[in-house]
């Protein structure tokens, strides 16, 4: 085949043209100007020329950053990045009136950076830079840079020294060295002034007033004001100001008023140092007595100089006034306000947080006196405010200390007020719950304030350390915090020497809330502990093996404080009681002993708690004892304590037990009735049993009346369970008396007020059994259908709680109605069928 060269000749002719053409693009593209990554430094330029300073640090980190950190920028670019970004950081915050530390440290690392690089310096830089350096409370390094500046900006540099002196005269530490040094440079300047020579003696008359040389301060005043010619009404005025000051630091509070008075007038109408005058007016007033024109004076500065350096002082004068006036709310108003306008204000000499902690004592300590332990407690709090700005750790000792006392002493006369009542005085347990939680409270912050205060004096007074440790144990255990007394308490005898007399109370109140948790092996370990510790007049020897009494303890000397004494006797009867409530019963015979010594009247009398304690426990255990073995123990125990402590607390517990025990002594008399014996003994026999269930049906009444007038709030569940099992216990003795009228009755009562409970079908079952006994038949059939059906209804598992006022004899009695009842039903059907034609 051939090829047809006239055909595909322009081919390559065409290859040859794109080819040309792409090198000619490639070249054109290789020599176009590239893009300037240092461009967006004109605009940065711009936004700090036209102050908008906000736009250039923007452009700043968002358009120059990148190139800042590839490298695509000059050196000399490079630091003119720092220069803007310093520069648009220190006159951002500048013209927003902030002044921040950490932008500060920002503007600082900028200039650093741009520093690095070698170029000219701009004055204003170095004047900001030592700004910054000032601020950041560098001062050698803000000195340095201001003696840098050039002779030709002389006023600039005059500007930042004079702004130094300023600065370290208004701060806590006013750089003695330093700032006499720079007055002496600044006033050996040239072409000096009236107002300039002026403005230096304020100075150095501020410096001597701040080193505390009031008199030479004075005495330099009145020979240099006549020297100095014509000087402007401000400074003639701040001058005046200044020797008014010097003799009120001194003391001499007339010829103060005297020069503040000259000072007033000397000065332009809106100078703020007017306001610096007129709160050492309100301080002389306040000094001389006159609280009320004080309070004036500093209301006057407040409401007419805000933002003045002198607001705050005068804020603080007003809180103490209004405070000396007795107008506590707006003296902790002020306060208040006044706290918060400190909070992160750096540190001045004329307003401190310790003078303002200090006032606030002096005011807690004034209403603590009085009683007003309210007040008192706010002032400590608003105290402890004042020197937390300082830190955590700058808290004084007395601060935490009165905040505890103040705060338990309010807490006991709140309940103290609560139980004084038009109808007599009542049990802190019948107190409101709004009343009891704000008690609780108070209690539970006055023991954590114990504890802090405990902390604060470990190191330098161990006296006031165990002090505060033990009160914050006893304050943590009136409010009922178990757990936080258990450890102050343990906390107290870790650090207290075996000499110390409060040990053995320290060891008995330790057990005592072990008790209180139910760990009763862990209490009655260190109640057996203390009794076997016991010094001299031992009581009991080993009694916690063997109980047996020995004497009467003798009376506990001063000096002989390792001495257990009275603390081994208060441990009898609790470490019964633990005996007593422990899962097993091989201790309780021992525990009886334990409880029978303190009985016998030789170790407490019968008034004694002790005394009443053992006899309730001994009679409680004979009543448990009682319920198992049939003893009747328990009742002349139980007669006892309820007759000699009418106010017992637990008076509805023993009440039931008493009454309970009464019943059960009548059904062991009725099972010896059905035994063989002389008339005469059954006669007398059966009146017992009568007396009994109607003594038991009064007492049972007692304490369902009891519980009845107790608020419902107070109410525990063992309250609630003797009151529902009292209400079928009266209606049981009304049957065993045969007062079956009375027992329905009652049983009816029972059954709709427990209608939810399984024990409801008690009074059924009862109710069966009495109108058998009235031989009303149709009304039995009724009852016993009833009883049926609701028992239908319960689980077995209902009936296994030892608490359900259910017996034996219950079922057994119901059983055999319920066979009565049958047997007449068949009788009657056998009848009808016989009958029938």
């Amino acid at each position: 085949a051939r090829i047809d060269w006239r055909a595909v000749w322009p081919v390559p002719l065409l290859i040859l043209a794109v080819a040309a053409l792409g090198a000619g693009l490639f070249m054109a593209f290789m020599r176009a100007p590239k893009d300037d990554p240092a461009a967006p430094l004109v605009e940065v330029r711009a936004a700090v020329d036209n102050a908008d300073y906000e736009a250039a640090i923007a452009l700043l980190n968002t358009k120059l950053m990148t190139p800042m950190q590839q490298g695509l920028l000059s050196r000399d670019q490079q630091r003119e990045f720092y220069l803007l970004r310093a520069r648009s950081i220190y006159q951002g915050q500048e013209k927003l009136g902030v002044r921040r530390p950490e932008n500060f440290r920002a503007v600082l690392a900028d200039y650093a950076q741009a520093m690095k690089i070698e170029g000219p310096v701009e004055t204003a830089d170095i004047a900001s830079r030592s700004i910054a350096h000032l601020a950041l409370g560098q001062i050698d390094e803000a000195v340095a840079l201001a003696r840098s500046v050039p002779e030709k900006d002389a006023a600039l540099r005059l500007d930042l020294l004079r702004r130094i002196i300023r600065s370290n005269l208004a701060g806590q530490d006013v750089h003695y060295e330093q700032t006499l040094a720079l007055l002496s440079e600044v006033a050996a300047m040239p072409g000096q002034s009236a107002d300039d020579l002026a403005w230096a003696a304020a100075r150095q008359t501020e410096l001597r007033i701040a080193m505390g040389y009031y008199d030479e301060a004075i005495t330099k005043l009145l020979r240099v004001i006549p020297t100095l010619g014509e000087v402007g009404a401000a400074a003639r005025g701040e001058l005046f100001y200044l020797l008014g000051q010097a003799y009120y630091e001194s003391g001499q509070f007339l010829p103060a008023q005297k020069q503040l008075e000259l000072a007033m007038r000397a000065l332009p109408q809106f100078d703020p140092l007017r306001a610096d005058g007129l709160v050492m007016l309100g301080r002389i007033q306040q000094a001389s007595g006159q609280v009320e024109a004080a309070r004036e004076l500093f209301s006057e500065v407040y409401n007419d100089f805000p933002g003045a350096r002198a607001t705050l002082p005068a804020l603080f004068g007003k809180a103490e006034a209004a405070g000396a006036m007795g107008d506590d709310e707006a003296a902790l108003v002020d306060t208040a306000a006044l706290l918060e306008a400190m909070k992160g204000l750096p540190p001045r000499r004329d307003l401190t947080p310790t003078r303002v902690g200090q006032s606030l004592m002096d005011r807690q300590v004034d209403r603590f006196t009085r009683g007003d332990f309210r007040r008192a407690l706010q002032y400590a709090q608003a105290s402890k405010s004042a020197y937390l700005l300082m830190g955590e750790d700058a808290v004084p000792p007395d601060v935490h200390l009165a905040l505890a006392e103040s705060a338990r002493r309010l807490a006991e006369q709140i309940l103290e007020e609560a139980r004084t009542t038009e109808q007599g005085r009542i049990s802190i347990e019948q107190v409101s719950p709004v009343t009891a939680v704000e008690a609780k409270k108070l209690l539970l912050d006055a023991g954590g304030a114990y504890r802090a205060h405990a902390r604060t004096v470990v190191v330098t007074d161990n006296d006031a350390y165990l002090d505060s440790l033990w009160r914050a144990a006893d304050t943590f255990d009136a409010a009922g915090d178990r757990e936080a007394s258990r450890e102050g308490f343990q906390d107290y005898l870790d650090g207290a020497p075996d000499s110390d007399g409060r040990r053995p109370e320290a060891r008995f109140r330790l057990a005592q809330t072990f008790h209180s948790q139910r760990q009763f092996s862990t209490a009655a370990s260190i109640y057996r502990d203390l009794m076997q510790g016991r010094g001299r007049g031992s009581s009991l020897d080993d009694p916690a093996l063997s109980g047996n009494f020995v004497g009467p303890p003798e009376p506990l000397r001063a000096d002989d404080q390792q001495d257990t004494g009275l603390w081994a006797d208060r441990a009898i009867v609790p470490l019964a009681q633990c005996y007593l409530a422990d899962d097993t019963t091989s201790n309780d015979e021992e525990a009886e002993s334990l409880l029978r010594t303190v009985l016998e009247g030789t170790l407490f009398s019968p008034e004694s708690v002790e005394y009443r304690e053992a006899l309730t426990a001994l009679g409680e255990y004979a009543y448990r004892v009682a319920r198992v073995e049939g003893d009747a123990g328990s009742i002349r125990l139980l007669e006892e304590a309820v007759s000699r402590y009418p106010d017992h607390p637990r008076r509805a517990v023993l009440l039931f037990k008493l009454a309970d025990s009464n019943r059960h002594l009548a059904v062991q008399i009725a099972e010896e009735l059905t035994k063989n014996m002389p008339s005469a003994e059954r006669q007398r026999l059966s009146e017992e049993r009568r007396q009994r269930l109607r003594s038991a049906m009064t007492l049972f009444q007692t304490v369902i009346d009891a519980v009845q007038s107790r608020p419902a709030r107070l109410l525990t569940d063992l309250d609630k369970l003797h009151k529902r099992n009292a209400t079928f216990y009266v209606a049981d003795c009304a049957l065993e008396l045969e007062d079956y009228a009375t027992a329905i009755k009652l049983y009816d009562t029972a059954a709709q007020a427990y209608a939810a409970d399984p024990a409801s079908l008690v009074a059924r079952m009862q109710i069966v059994r009495a109108y058998v006994k009235q031989r009303r038949w149709n009304e039995a059939g009724t009852a016993n259908e009833r009883a049926k059906r609701q028992l239908a209804t319960l689980p077995d598992s209902v009936f296994e709680s030892p608490d359900l006022p259910m017996q034996r004899r219950h079922w057994e009695a119901w059983l055999e109605a319920d066979a009565l009842i049958q047997q007449r039903r068949q009788a009657e059907a056998s009848a009808a069928a016989g009958g029938a034609p």
